[in-house]
């Protein structure tokens, strides 16, 4: 694999960084709240999915262009504080080289730790976009037991092109992934929406449908999925775009992972319905706790541009009238604002992400009975980022509630580099204080493993204290407990083992001072 140096690029669109009451940027995040990420000069990145992990750790993929490698796909691992993990794969990225572009691509994790990349690719065989699956171990190396040399190839005799929306794994390690699939001889490009059965190897179950592939619904039943949700009672459901552009309808099938229609939800397995007479499309789902379904639908208009509105439907696929205005809510302030993504914070409150007319990132809040929580940001709306030209493609919540977000930046000469911010959304999660770090206070190696030694000075004799605490300021262990130290230089060995990796925060007391340093654990 090619060796490439990651650079934390320093920012310097700050006057063009903006934020609301209720999201502001996490200054314990790279410069000031933003990472960018440059690979070499004549590397291209563009991200299309953000995760935070349990451990703090973020990881995004994407695609990758290379002028001596080709296209392909890239996954980058980051720090809490959101500097690269080198020890991530090779040098903090990993890399596959597909052959063809590959778009959309989305990123699943095993409990184990190991990645499965998925989405689709485009395939010179064909001449179009085929699915796209490619697996790697927890520490980014390239799974070469799985498929072809690490990616999943679709069956030439069945699928003429396709694209996977959503995947789940089940404990055999056999991946169930919907999507929709173009058969193989078929006269014109007509897509349908499709279940594909792989084994725990990357090679499709031949005993399930045609050669692993099964097309889901009735033969009319044509056009491409959008989105789809897994449940845990091998239970799916996703939305279609029909075919015919001219159709204005909403789709969305629920099925079982066997193709089994699900009678019981809304009309034989399906809902459909029109919320005007222009073209509509649903983006984004997901299931609440409840088994309540939002969706994220788009209305486009013949005249151009485009308006976002949210959706409730109950479990068995009816409106869920007492959300919204009739089941429908629509997304505040000014018209022409979109969204791309949505979630749920703990208490049930809803947020999406999108843009508006203006290209400005925006944040949406909504109570859980869909009306606009006003209380929030500007009217229901806090801004994230005012830059023409970077475009925020995923975002994500962490482990303390805060909102990180992924997207691409066109950088010098064209040449694209990817961005990550983090904000905080009051309300949520606590502020986190960030410590000022001492210019005296020195640590190696860093990041450290297992042990580190932490150098410091004292002016007079006195009694230390040494603690160390995580990014929320929650102390996680005391080294040196009231011991006395002469004046000078200072060495102290640090134990690091049994710490969870992340950026931890060591505070050092003495004579009515505290000196403080950043600590980096791998």
């Amino acid at each position: 694999m090619k060796r490439t140096t990651l650079i934390l690029a320093l920012l310097i669109f700050v006057s063009g960084l903006a934020y609301g009451q209720e999201a502001y940027l996490d200054k314990t995040f790279g410069d000031g709240g933003v990472v960018t990420v440059a690979l070499d000069w004549d590397e291209y990145i563009n991200p299309y999915d953000v995760q935070s992990l349990p451990d703090g750790k973020i990881i995004h993929v994407g695609e990758i262009s290379d002028p001596l490698e080709g296209n392909g796909i890239y996954v980058i691992r980051h720090h809490p504080d959101g500097q690269i993990d080198h020890s991530f794969g090779d040098q903090g990225r990993s890399v596959y080289y597909t052959g063809g572009y590959s778009n959309n691509t989305k990123l699943y994790r095993y409990p184990n730790g190991r990645l499965l990349v998925y989405g689709d690719r485009n395939d010179s065989k064909i001449g179009g976009l085929v699915p796209l699956l490619v697996r790697f171990f927890a520490n980014g190396r390239i799974d070469s037991t799985f498929g072809d040399n690490g990616m999943y190839e679709p069956p030439r005799s069945v699928v003429g092109g396709g694209c996977f929306e959503s995947i789940k794994v089940d404990k055999e390690g056999t991946i169930y992934a919907i999507g929709a699939t173009l058969l193989r001889g078929s006269i014109s490009p007509i897509y349908h929406p499709s279940i594909t059965r792989i084994t725990s190897l990357g090679k499709n179950d031949s005993s399930f449908g045609d050669m692993g592939v099964m097309i889901v619904g009735a033969g009319s039943d044509k056009g491409t999925v959008n989105h789809a949700v897994m449940y845990e009672d091998n239970k799916c459901i996703f939305s279609v775009s029909p075919h015919n552009v001219s159709e204005s309808s909403l789709n969305i099938f629920c099925t079982y992972l066997d193709g089994t229609i699900d009678s019981s939800f809304g009309t034989n397995g399906r809902i459909m319905t029109n919320l005007s007479d222009t073209y509509e499309y649903i983006s984004r789902i997901i299931v609440d706790p409840d088994g309540k379904i939002l969706c994220t639908a788009g209305m486009r208009s013949s005249q151009g541009g485009d308006n976002s509105v949210l959706l409730r439907f109950l479990a068995n696929g009816e409106f869920d009238y007492t959300f919204g205005e009739f089941g429908v809510a629509p997304i505040p302030g000014e018209p022409n604002r979109w969204a791309f993504d949505i979630a749920l914070d703990s208490n049930k409150n809803i947020i999406q992400w999108g843009r508006n007319v203006h290209y400005d990132h925006i944040i949406m809040y909504y109570l859980p009975n869909g009306q606009v929580d006003s209380s929030r940001g500007g009217n229901g709306t806090s801004q994230v980022i005012q830059k023409y030209n970077w475009w925020i493609s995923s975002a994500a919540t962490d482990r303390y509630g805060r909102f990180v977000f992924v997207g691409h930046a066109a950088g010098r000469d064209g040449i694209g580099t990817a961005f990550l911010c983090r904000m905080h959304n009051t309300g949520q999660a606590p502020a986190v204080s960030v410590p000022k770090v001492s210019s005296s206070v020195f640590m190696y190696p860093t990041p450290s493993t297992d042990n580190c030694t932490v150098t410091y000075t004292l002016p007079a004799s006195s009694q230390c204290t040494i603690t160390l605490r995580d990014e929320s300021g929650r102390e996680v262990r005391t080294f040196v407990q009231d011991e006395y130290r002469t004046a000078g230089k200072q060495d102290e060995d640090i134990d690091l083992r049994g710490l969870a990796s992340g950026v931890y925060f060591l505070s050092i007391e003495h004579d009515d001072k505290t000196e403080t340093a950043k600590l980096i654990k791998q």
